[in-house]
């Protein structure tokens, strides 16, 4: 199944305006035509940081992240400033310290825990164009 990302167009602003659904999930088509996909190959942009993933083998690979990126490109969706630290184990889970994403007017952030036992992840949108 063919997912397509939906394209951006700018208002009078000059402010990037999403046609239908979450511009990085895309929306299903069922049409039969060939839809361009973005991979990780098409993301352009700053990034300075650092990450560390250690184990063993046949053991749990742990993972600890501090990295922050500016002007982010993907395709035709920009994001201005992407901040992530925290650390990641199978048996834990993902947490997130911080992470920040500010796409113009829009500002995602997440704190907190998920992926493990311990669910407790705050989530916060603000400013997210809806049409």
């Amino acid at each position: 199944e063919d997912i397509e990302i939906a394209k951006a167009s700018k208002n009078t602003e000059g402010q990037q305006k999403w046609a239908k659904g979450i511009p990085w999930i895309g929306s299903k088509t069922a049409s039969s035509k060939p839809s361009t996909k973005l991979g990780l190959q098409d993301l352009k942009g700053k990034w300075k940081g650092s990450m560390q993933a250690y184990g063993s083998t046949g053991g749990a690979v742990v993972a600890e992240f501090d990295v922050k990126g500016e002007d982010w490109q993907w395709g035709s969706y920009c994001m201005e400033n992407v901040n992530a630290v925290g650390d990641y184990h199978p048996n834990e889970g993902l947490h997130f310290e911080k992470f920040q994403l500010d796409a113009g007017d829009a500002r995602l952030r997440i704190v907190g825990n998920m992926l493990g036992s311990k669910q407790d992840a705050q989530f916060r949108l603000t400013d997210f164009p809806l049409s």
